[in-house]
């Protein structure tokens, strides 16, 4: 198999859905822009910034959780998108545990990057962020540990079966169409971000994250290749 045919289905959710994309790109913009412009958008920020330095890490567990895993599926039964396979008890939990402590790493890689590149968001301050961000944590971390642990789940929690669907370019077949979607979708989003002050960037990554999640459910209804590993 081609190289361009495993990106095909990549490439095809990003043809297929750049208007939403460009919506909540632009929505993540504009959110940006009135936390330094408006005041009240500024005390909206405080209040956020307050629910999540008092809910810490349980805050951080359930928020990605929720809008990772419960809207996507409210989502699915409002607008009838079939899943390719039966939601289980066991499935609900696996996500909803994996995304807990994505939500956590995701919380604390930020503070991290804050502490080492920096918390005045300078132009190049964001850029080493984002780059930071889209090669070496989703690149190399949480796409790929999201492709292992999904086909595990594809497989039913079987090991064996899982390094079969992975083994022979099956890993390939399901990273490079994910990444290509992550990095058209993600990467103007965590420019806007990281503008933002550390301890507002994991709240409205939460509600791009839930903007993201909504959008997969749509978009494997007509890609079904980008849902093999979320949603």
């Amino acid at each position: 198999m081609t190289l361009s045919k495993v990106l095909a289905p990549g490439w095809d959710a990003v043809v297929k859905n750049w208007r939403p994309f460009v919506v909540i790109q632009a929505a993540t913009l504009l959110m940006v822009t009135a936390f330094y412009t408006l005041p009240v958008a500024q005390r909206a920020c405080a209040v956020l910034a307050r629910w999540k330095a008092e809910g810490g890490v349980w805050f951080a567990a359930f928020a990605v959780a929720g809008a990772a895993v419960l809207l996507p599926e409210i989502a699915r039964r409002v607008t009838k998108v079939p899943r390719d396979k039966p939601l289980t008890v066991a499935d609900m939990c696996f996500q909803g545990g994996y995304f807990a402590v994505l939500g956590i790493a995701i919380d604390a890689f930020y503070r991290l990057l804050g502490q080492i590149i920096g918390l005045n968001p300078t132009p190049e301050v964001v850029v080493i962020k984002v780059a930071t961000d889209m090669i070496g944590f989703s690149g190399f971390l949480s796409m790929p540990l999201a492709v292992v642990l999904f086909a595990w789940r594809d497989a039913d929690f079987n090991f064996h079966e899982a390094g079969r669907l992975l083994s022979g370019g099956g890993f390939w077949e399901r990273y490079l169409p994910l990444i290509v979607t992550c990095w058209a979708f993600w990467l103007p989003v965590m420019a806007c971000l990281y503008c933002l002050p550390v301890n507002l960037q994991f709240v409205f990554a939460v509600l791009t994250e839930a903007a993201w999640c909504l959008l997969l459910v749509t978009a494997a209804s007509r890609v079904p290749e980008v849902d093999k590993t979320i949603a």
